[in-house]
């Protein structure tokens, strides 16, 4: 399975085949937040940006209690911003450019109702990038937008709770101790991605994929070679 974990289970399996990851005890479980994105595809170049950037907010301490604690959405957010036609001028038409932008928000265990919410917090993440990203003119230069919020993240991408970056990384949630990639409960099912160890991020995401696969083809006594993939002579199953 390389679905959303708690997506998954909650989606695929039913709650009475489930015991130790039942909807009650999935509910149990801490998430990591979400984001709010904005994909934007621009008639004009903005060069001083780098391919990856971040904007801490003036309180971060606040901002991160904002986001884990209060369940708000903050009136000064960090954020990223990645310019990367500057790497690479063929991911746009001559003399445009595509931005992506990243804003960390809580979950969806938090109050916000997106529906409404929506329109503001795009033009809060609009004036953040023409303050704090000096992208002055940058309403004059939109022709494409997309947007992503939490609720987007559960109902169109099938990611539980909105939580982006899968189960939260508290330490009785890191590694051995998220679901295992051999699935606990069931002899005949394994899991990859962001939910089982290592955890997410893209390069342990990655990793997750060649742990499960190399114990899949130690228990079946499969060559490595004979299905593409290359050992690794380490493991991070503990």
């Amino acid at each position: 399975m390389n679905a959303d974990f708690a997506w998954g289970l909650q989606n695929l399996i039913p709650d009475q085949k489930r015991q130790k990851y039942n909807n009650q005890k999935l509910e149990g479980k801490k998430y990591s937040c979400s984001t709010f994105m904005l994909y934007l595809g621009l008639d004009k170049k903005y060069d001083h940006l780098l391919h990856n950037n971040v904007f801490i907010s003036g309180d971060y301490k606040n901002n991160f209690m904002e986001i884990e604690e209060s369940k708000v959405l903050s009136r000064d957010p960090s954020f990223y911003v990645q310019n990367a036609s500057v790497t690479d001028p063929s991911l746009a038409p001559d003399g445009h450019s595509a931005l992506y932008v990243l804003v960390p928000v809580p979950n969806l265990r938090s109050n916000i109702d997106w529906s409404r919410k929506t329109g503001s917090f795009r033009n809060t993440v609009i004036k953040l990038l023409e303050d704090r990203a000096g992208l002055t003119d940058i309403k004059d230069h939109i022709k494409y937008e997309k947007m992503i919020t939490p609720l987007d993240w559960k109902e169109e991408l099938h990611v539980g709770f909105g939580a982006t970056f899968n189960l939260a990384h508290n330490l009785n949630q890191m590694l051995y101790f998220r679901p295992h990639n051999k699935f606990e409960e069931f002899d005949n099912m394994w899991l990859v991605g962001g939910g089982t160890n290592p955890g997410s991020g893209l390069p342990t995401i990655y990793e997750s994929g060649r742990i499960t696969a190399n114990i899949m083809c130690n228990k079946y006594k499969l060559n490595y070679k004979e299905v593409n993939i290359q050992h690794n002579t380490y493991s991070l199953q503990g």
